[in-house]
């Protein structure tokens, strides 16, 4: 089979025998694989954990099962399926192992990857490889961060990667109003055209001021790396900023007491989760914002274009 190993801060094109699977595992043919900001720390080295030398990239893919291991019972041959973010995080409120795709185990960017069944979520009707290999990381991740939002409340997202698109994009289908920070003309048209109101970071950098001036506040900030202060400025009182990515600074504990804020900090989600936006992404038709599509032996320019600053979206890999 095809794969690319990381090596030495590069992709490294590889061909090596297809894998078996072990019992409890399913051998799935990969049809699609999405990157995400992570496999581009994980690649520079800058992460936090270094990967095993010689892993296979990208945490998100999404095929069709091909052979069963000995005792699978969730699966059948010629099922969809899609990854959870974390192989050891199914059902439970933690996850049961700390490995971690492209770091301890191999990723999807390979034509067969040997998964454990409990690892794997069925892709509902309607929604293709493609749409699937983006959820796992960004959707379920918008998913938890917007648990407990409902219609009329107001919800800021920040920027336009693939997060706060599909932030956007769930909780306008809740009747949620939502607020997006942008930084140029054509970004404000994207996410207005998704059905959020968006706001020029650029032209107005107090922006949680003009949050307040607008909307009165938002009920809900999705936190992905403008800085944790400026996202309680945003914030109503008892409001709560969903921290998707650290914050480069400290806040004092004074301004979460004045504003009675909560502060929830997020790792994905587990498989029950993914199955979960998976099923509302079915319900809506939604069609996540994709900024390219590359072939695998152009996963390359895949990598690329997911650096590059006029990014919006996924960037996916068709595998097969």
């Amino acid at each position: 089979m095809r794969a690319f190993r990381l090596t030495d801060h590069r992709w490294t094109p590889v061909d090596e025998p297809t894998p078996t699977p072990g019992p409890g595992q399913v051998l799935v043919k990969v049809k699609a694989a999405s990157l995400n900001h992570r496999d581009v720390l994980i690649r520079a080295g800058s992460y936090g954990v270094q990967p095993n030398h010689g892993v296979i990239p990208l945490s998100d893919g999404a095929g069709e099962v091909v052979a069963l291991g000995d005792g699978v019972t969730r699966f059948a041959v010629g099922d969809r399926v899609v990854g959870a973010f974390l192989p050891g995080w199914t059902t439970h409120p933690v996850p049961t192992s700390g490995e971690q795709y492209s770091i301890d185990v191999d990723g999807w960017l390979a034509e067969h990857r040997a998964i454990p069944e409990e690892a794997l979520a069925a892709i509902p009707d309607g929604v293709d490889h493609e749409t699937a290999a983006t959820l796992p990381c960004a959707a379920t991740t918008a998913w938890v961060a917007l648990r407990g939002v409902g219609e009329g409340d107001v919800v800021l997202t920040q920027g336009t990667g693939g997060v706060s698109l599909f932030v956007v994009q769930l909780a306008v289908a809740r009747g949620a109003r939502v607020v997006a920070t942008t930084s140029t003309d054509a970004k404000a048209e994207l996410v207005r055209t998704l059905g959020a109101e968006p706001i020029d970071r650029v032209a107005i950098p107090d922006w949680p001021s003009e949050v307040w001036t607008r909307f009165g506040g938002a009920h809900r900030v999705i936190e992905v790396g403008a800085g944790l202060a400026k996202s309680l400025g945003a914030l109503r009182p008892f409001g709560e900023v969903a921290l998707v990515a650290p914050s480069r600074e400290e806040v004092r504990t004074s301004t979460l007491f004045r504003t009675r804020a909560t502060v929830r900090s997020l790792a994905v989600g587990n498989r029950l989760e993914l199955e979960a936006v998976a099923a509302e992404v079915a319900r809506l038709g939604l069609e996540p914002v994709v900024d390219g599509v590359f072939d695998l032996e152009d996963a390359e320019s895949a990598y690329e274009r997911q650096i590059e600053d006029g990014r919006v979206g996924k960037v996916v890999v068709r595998v097969g």
